[in-house]
């Protein structure tokens, strides 16, 4: 006859086995849906214009923001770089059946160490951006920015 105690010990047991066994396949699943998500989101912000035309940028402002957009482009890659290699470390070790909690957590905070340098790295690059421009281009600019931005956000965690 198992006793009420031992009854706690195996329900606590096999709640921790199922958290173990079935918390890694949720973290890869969220992972790899913030995955798409990062490089849907870490667009220029110059991609939520349908042309720069939409600006009027003159060629001198065109030349200043390309450099921008290379600076841009370089953080972004090195970002998206240890974003990846956190993910695909990750993946690794979960398909060879390697469930060390600890090192699989430390995986998870750098993928997103990377995606939240990512996220600074682009609101950093659209602040310089608007110093090329002039009051109504970054009127325009930030309008269809802040429509792109609240576009790319799942509607059920916005509540």
């Amino acid at each position: 006859m198992i006793t009420e105690k031992a009854r706690h010990w195996i329900g606590t047991l096999m709640l921790v086995l199922f958290i173990i066994l079935v918390t890694p396949s949720l973290v890869v699943w969220r992972m790899q849906s913030a995955t798409t998500s990062m490089t849907q989101r870490f667009t220029s912000p110059l991609a939520a214009v349908s042309t720069q035309d939409d600006l009027k940028l003159t060629d001198s402002q065109k030349r200043q923001i390309e450099t921008l957009e290379k600076e841009y482009r370089e953080k972004l890659g090195e970002q998206c770089k240890r974003h990846c290699s956190a993910r695909m470390e990750l993946g690794t070790q979960l398909q060879d059946g390697q469930v060390d909690e600890k090192h699989l957590l430390e995986l998870g905070r750098a993928a997103g160490d990377a995606y939240a340098r990512a996220e600074v790295a682009t609101v950093e690059h659209m602040a310089k951006v608007c110093t090329v421009l002039n009051p109504d281009q970054k009127k325009i600019l930030l309008k269809k920015v802040g429509a792109h931005i609240a576009a790319t956000c799942p509607k059920e965690f916005l509540q």
